[in-house]
């Protein structure tokens, strides 16, 4: 499957037995990826599987790429130059320099619908009466520790994208002849006649050429004449400011970059097309723009309706507001009022109040699952604050395990993600247990404890062990004074500061000038200034915004 030359499996010998096993099982993903070609190949236009998404509720910005636009009659007369003069009383002949392609891929990855659908709404107006075969190339995720820079999402990112290259040219699926023009999902070639017609700027020695890369003012790059660049400078150059989003390729140099690119560690893309074995040049002419599809941030919710005149809990739904809105959530806070929608709702009162006459607190601790089965979605309690939380996936238009009833710890409904249908199914399940539970309390804590154990019930904990679960201790280093332990702290996608949790410093109150069980607020708030700043470095918050 990979072809290494013997200077590259020299290369391949000095890297970590992590980045040897990784890259191992990267290249099993490609196996079992080829063993699928339905599922890897698919042809543009006959995606009736497609999920449909109304486009018109996101913001899409469009701008060039680069600040230039050079007229087609420039591009014209210098190809004038190149390829002769005109005999007087004779058209220049366009068609005859202008390359023929002969076909079209763009890549995608699977979550990424919206772009998906932007890119076919375009292609479904652009390619008719074009002759151009188009299809989609599935962006494939790399792995975080094949990379010569340390960066791990950016790594998963940039080796995914060689990845994919490499299966595009390897995979006889794909049946690449003649010219193809390979571009990324976010980007609308508005002017198809020129890119045929500046591609032949480029010296007849090209393996691919680049359209519209921008470039750093010192990028040292051998300008050929005003508009191409020769980018076959050497792997260590980082001349380009973003990803190499247009290229032509032919069929005849695909062995040739496969093997160039086809190298560990892996590096960026825009750095591997620069490898000085591959004859690369970027024509900068402006032959179309970028498109950015803004989505709305994605909702989180808590569930908090004051049972009396309270300044610490309001004090605490004001710290939990902003930390999720900081990440990038829209925060959502859900009463009393919004349970008493659901039709459910008398019923499960009745229930209730007959276990908690006088406990309001854990009787309104029941009535949230009516509150969230109104919605769907994703559920925290006030004081859960996020910490790695993939927003990406939240952003996607799915919830996690298909919108089933998801715990991220245990049977403690810190953080819970469900659909409508899930959070009312488990709200009427919990009522159904009071009357076959043996706890003498009847919490929905406890009550979801015992439906876990129950296999006939579906609720799903296996995401609250392990990394990207909810943190349950405070992670300060014991002995050092607000010294965060931020290695306990890399994968979780959050962390509960709960009641119990924050008495349990009680020591630390003579230190910390509060007592933190009767100032959660503060002290929450504490811990998550102390965690930005530790953790990530952030010591002024207006940048993360």
């Amino acid at each position: 499957m990979f072809l290494f030359s013997r200077s590259q499996h020299r290369r391949r010998n000095l890297l970590s037995r992590k980045s040897v096993i990784s890259f191992a099982l990267s290249a099993f993903a490609f196996i079992v990826l080829f063993q699928e070609p339905s599922q890897s190949l698919a042809r543009l236009l006959s995606s009736s599987s497609l999920q449909q998404v109304d486009l018109t509720k996101f913001q899409i910005d469009t701008y060039p790429l680069l600040d230039a636009d050079i007229p087609k009659e420039e591009i014209i007369e210098k190809l004038k130059e190149i390829y002769g003069v005109v005999p007087e009383g004779e058209d220049f002949d366009e068609a005859s320099v202008a390359i023929s392609i002969n076909q079209m891929f763009y890549m995608n990855y699977d979550e990424d619908v919206e772009e998906r659908q932007k890119m076919e709404e375009w292609l479904s107006w652009f390619l008719p009466n074009r002759g151009v075969p188009c299809y989609r190339v599935p962006l494939l995720k790399g792995l975080p520790y094949v990379c010569s820079f340390e960066d791990e999402e950016k790594c998963i990112k940039e080796s995914g994208m060689v990845d994919t290259l490499l299966h595009l040219l390897q995979s006889k699926e794909y049946k690449m002849e003649g010219v193809s023009l390979v571009i990324q999902d976010d980007f609308e070639v508005t002017d198809m006649h020129k890119l045929r017609l500046a591609a032949n700027l480029v010296p007849n020695d090209w393996d691919v050429i680049r359209f519209d890369c921008p470039l750093e003012s010192d990028n040292h790059l051998p300008n050929l004449n005003n508009y191409v660049f020769q980018t076959n400078q050497g792997r260590d150059i980082r001349p380009f400011l973003d990803r190499s989003r247009v290229m032509l390729l032919r069929d005849d140099k695909i062995e040739k970059i496969a093997d160039a690119i086809n190298v560990l560690p892996r590096q960026e893309l825009d750095a591997a097309l620069s490898y000085k074995k591959i004859n690369s040049y970027c024509v900068n002419v402006g032959i179309g723009n970028r498109f950015e599809i803004i989505k709305p941030r994605p909702v989180i919710y808590t569930f908090y309706s004051p049972l009396h005149e309270d300044s610490q809990h309001d004090d605490l739904i004001d710290v939990w507001k902003k930390e999720w809105e900081l990440v990038g959530f829209e925060s959502r806070i859900l009463t009393i009022e919004d349970a008493k929608k659901n039709p459910f709702y008398e019923t499960m009162k009745a229930e209730v109040e007959t276990v908690f006459p006088t406990d309001v607190y854990n009787a309104y601790c029941h009535y949230r699952y009516l509150a969230m089965a109104n919605v769907g979605g994703i559920m925290t309690d006030y004081d859960t604050m996020p910490i790695h939380y993939p927003l990406e996936e939240a952003k996607s238009n799915s919830l996690v395990n298909d919108g089933k009833f998801t715990s991220y710890q245990w049977h403690v409904p810190s953080l819970i993600s469900a659909s409508k249908e899930e959070w009312q199914r488990v709200a009427e399940l919990l009522i159904n247990q009071i009357s076959k539970s043996n706890s003498l309390l009847k919490s929905d804590m406890l009550l979801l404890q015992e439906l876990g154990q129950d296999p006939s019930i579906d609720v799903d904990f296996s995401l609250a062990s392990g990394s990207r679960s909810v943190f349950n201790v405070i992670p300060y280093i014991k002995g050092e004074e607000q010294k965060v332990n931020c290695k306990l702290l890399k994968e979780m996608r959050a962390i509960h500061l709960s009641h119990s949790l924050t008495q349990r410093v009680k020591d630390a109150a003579d230190k910390l000038g509060f007592q933190p069980e009767q100032n959660r607020a503060e002290f929450v708030q504490m811990f998550m200034n102390d965690f930005r700043e530790q953790c990530l470095g952030v010591t002024n918050v207006m940048e993360m915004q």
